[in-house]
C-alpha cells in the first residue's frame, strides 16, 4: 500500500468520524431546545409531567364544581328546602340547628316550608352562602307584596318586628305575610353596592326593590 492511499484512508477515517460526533451533539441540542407544550406528545412535542389541580373536595376553593351552603334554622320546628326544578337537593334541618353543605354551584330555584308556610324564590349557590331561616313571628301578621323593578334578581334582608331573608327574580312579584311593623330592608343584588331602604308593614303595602 502506498503512502498516498494510506494517507488518504486515516482522512476519510477522521472526516466520518467528526461527522457522527456533530450529528449526535445537534441530535441532543435539538432535545433540550424544545421544551414540552400542552396537547398530545408527537414528534418534537414530549409528553408533559402532570400539574397540580383544585381538589374538588374543598367547598370554598376558587375554581371548584362544588361550593359550601351554611343553612341556619332560628325556628322551634323542623324546616325543609328544596333546590332546583326538578329538585337535586332536599335539605331538612331540625330546629334551633344549622347545617353546612356541599353544593354543586348554580343558581337555583327554592322552595323553603318553614313556619306554616312555603316561600319560592332564587337563591345564588355559585359562591359560598350563609342562609337564615328567622324565627317564626308571634306579632299581628299583614300581608305585604314586594316587587322587584330591577333586572337582576335580589338576595333581600328584612330587620324588624321579625326578620326574614328570601330571594326574589328580577320582575317578580311576590306576596308575603309578615310580622306588622317597621322594617329596614337591605337586598344585595344591585352593583356595585347593595340597597338599604325602610319598609312599613302595613296591611296591603308594597315594597318596591330598585337599583335607580
Amino acid at each position: 500500500m502506498s503512502r498516498r492511499n494510506l494517507f488518504y484512508q486515516v482522512f476519510f477515517l477522521v472526516v466520518g468520524m467528526a461527522f457522527v460526533f456533530f450529528a449526535s451533539t445537534a441530535a441532543v441540542g435539538e432535545q433540550i431546545e424544545h421544551p414540552c407544550h400542552p396537547g398530545p406528545p408527537g414528534p418534537g412535542n414530549p409528553p408533559c409531567p402532570p400539574t397540580a389541580t383544585p381538589d374538588a373536595s374543598e367547598p370554598s376553593l376558587p375554581g371548584s364544581a362544588v361550593v359550601g351552603f351554611r343553612l341556619s334554622n332560628q325556628t322551634d320546628e323542623m324546616i325543609t328546602l328544596r333546590l332546583g326544578d326538578p329538585v337535586a337537593y332536599v335539605l331538612n334541618v331540625p330546629a334551633q340547628s344549622e347545617t353546612v353543605y356541599t353544593i354543586a354551584r348554580n343558581v337555583y330555584p327554592f322552595a323553603l316550608d318553614s313556619c306554616g308556610t312555603v316561600t319560592t324564590g332564587y337563591m345564588d349557590l355559585t359562591v359560598y352562602t350563609f342562609y337564615v331561616a328567622a324565627p317564626c313571628p308571634t306579632q299581628e301578621l299583614v300581608r305585604v307584596t314586594v316587587v322587584n323593578q330591577s333586572s337582576w334578581s335580589q338576595e333581600v334582608m328584612m330587620y324588624g318586628p321579625s326578620s326574614y331573608v328570601f330571594a326574589i327574580g328580577a320582575g317578580e312579584t311576590r306576596v308575603l305575610t309578615i310580622s306588622k311593623g317597621d322594617y329596614t330592608v337591605t337586598y344585595s343584588g344591585c352593583l356595585p353596592a347593595s340597597r338599604t331602604t325602610t319598609f312599613e308593614a302595613r296591611a296591603g303595602r308594597v315594597l318596591k326593590l330598585t337599583c335607580q
